[in-house]
This record gives structure tokens, C-alpha cells and sequence, in this order.
């Protein structure tokens, strides 16, 4: 669990601990918590490249201005190869949390349902994806404040950009021509997965995941390994245990 990761690194002399999914406000706060006051310059944002005019059809509480007032999509917060690895595992959720979103939703529990939208409201943001983003942060607080006829008014909505997600950034499924790895060496990649998740490696669990990334793995394994996949993103030791 994470209470375990966090009392790991701690007796082995590290100072504070951030458990994943990380979320870059926390993150933000925690580098001010730890670099010295006099190094850091506060810059505020400029959100003129964000701004349009302000839709004439805003609701009277404001929401749909706040939500119409970005543009698409802004600057990723990653580049290169860690934004494709981003990217990747973003797309690779999008069916399994659409589908827990909407679970919560008809299920009324607005517990779970205002911290599924917070998730999604950073991890759209790390990509860039501000406009989604923004609603899935007034979805939060709707959630948090019980406005239902809020959430009523936008949970399609958002589930619709949400699910688009794939397309847009051409992720749609596809052939898969990599080599076929036989099950045995997948099998052994899973126990030393096992054995690095006892010390909360999550180095060496990476690296093996991204071995197995280069072969196609056989239907046999293939849920195990997605499941796998999904406890080592989520740093979920009990799981990979």
C-alpha cells in the first residue's frame, strides 16, 4: 500500500514521500515545502493564449463561460519519449475510468464519483488537455457540493470528450505486429516483478515492463499482464505482491 511505501523510504532516510498517480499541484506544493525560499520565482501563468471571448450562452452560474474560456488544448507538461509514455498510459484508462465514471454516477455515489473526476482533471492537464480539464474540476466540486442537477447537466459530456481521447491522439487499436513471447519467459518476467515489488523497486519493475512491451503477449496472459501493467502505474505493491 502506499502507508507501506511511504514508511519504506522513510526509514531508509529519505525526508517525505509522493505516492502515485502524482498529482502536479501536491507535486508543486511539496518542491516549495523543500527548495529554499530565496530560489524560487513565482510566475504567474499566461492564460492569454487560452482566453476567448466569453460565450454569450454562459449559464448564470457561470459554467459554461468557466468551461468555454479554454481553448483545446495547451502545453503538455512532458515532451519527448516521457510524453509518449504519459500519453500511453493516459489512452490505456480511458475505457476502464469512462466506465467507472458512469458507474458512480448512476450509482449516486458522489464520493467516489467527485475523485474519479479529479484524477481525470490532473491527468488531462498533464497532457494539455485543459478544456477537459476544466470540466472535470467544476464535475469535482459539483460532486463535493451535491449540485446534481450540475452533474447531471455535463457527465455525458464530459464521458463524451473523455472517450474521444483515444482517436484524437491516434490511439485507436490497431493490428499488433509485434513478435509473439513465449509464455514461460513472461511468466518469469511476472515473478520478478513480484520479487522487485517486495522492495518497492519500481526502477526495475519499469524496465522489465518495458521489455515485455516490445512482444505481443498471448491471450493466456495477456489480462494477467494488463492488470500487471495497471498496479505498477498506480504503484500498487499489495497487487504486484
Amino acid at each position: 500500500s502506499a502507508d507501506d511505501a511511504e514508511s519504506f523510504y522513510i526509514k531508509k532516510g529519505f525526508t517525505d514521500y509522493l505516492a502515485k498517480p502524482i498529482d502536479p499541484q501536491v507535486l508543486e506544493n511539496m518542491l516549495k515545502k523543500y527548495i529554499p525560499a530565496e530560489k524560487i520565482s513565482l510566475i504567474e501563468a499566461d492564460t492569454g493564449a487560452l482566453s476567448k471571448k466569453k460565450s454569450e450562452a454562459a449559464g448564470e452560474d457561470g459554467s459554461d463561460e468557466i468551461i468555454m474560456d479554454l481553448e483545446e488544448v495547451a502545453s503538455p507538461m512532458y515532451e519527448g519519449d516521457i510524453l509518449e509514455k504519459v500519453l500511453e498510459s493516459y489512452m490505456e484508462s480511458v475505457d476502464e475510468n469512462a466506465s467507472l465514471i458512469k458507474e458512480y454516477y448512476e450509482k449516486a455515489d458522489w464520493e467516489n464519483y467527485s475523485i474519479k473526476v479529479h484524477a481525470l482533471k490532473s491527468s488531462s492537464r498533464i497532457i494539455g488537455e485543459q478544456k477537459l480539464g476544466a470540466l472535470a474540476e467544476k464535475l469535482e466540486h459539483a460532486g463535493e457540493s451535491l449540485d446534481i442537477e450540475f452533474i447531471g447537466k455535463y457527465t455525458d459530456m464530459l464521458l463524451e470528450w473523455y472517450k474521444a481521447m483515444p482517436s484524437k491522439y491516434g490511439f485507436e487499436e490497431k493490428e499488433d505486429d509485434r513478435p509473439l513471447i513465449d509464455d514461460n519467459s513472461v511468466k518469469e518476467a511476472f515473478s520478478a516483478i513480484k520479487e522487485l515489488a517486495a522492495s518497492f523497486d519500481s526502477d526495475g519493475i519499469d524496465g522489465i515492463i518495458e521489455e515485455l512491451e516490445k512482444y505481443r503477449i498471448s491471450d493466456n496472459l495477456k489480462e494477467k499482464y494488463e492488470t500487471i501493467k495497471k498496479a505498477a502505474r498506480n504503484a500498487d505493491w499489495n497487487s504486484l505482491i
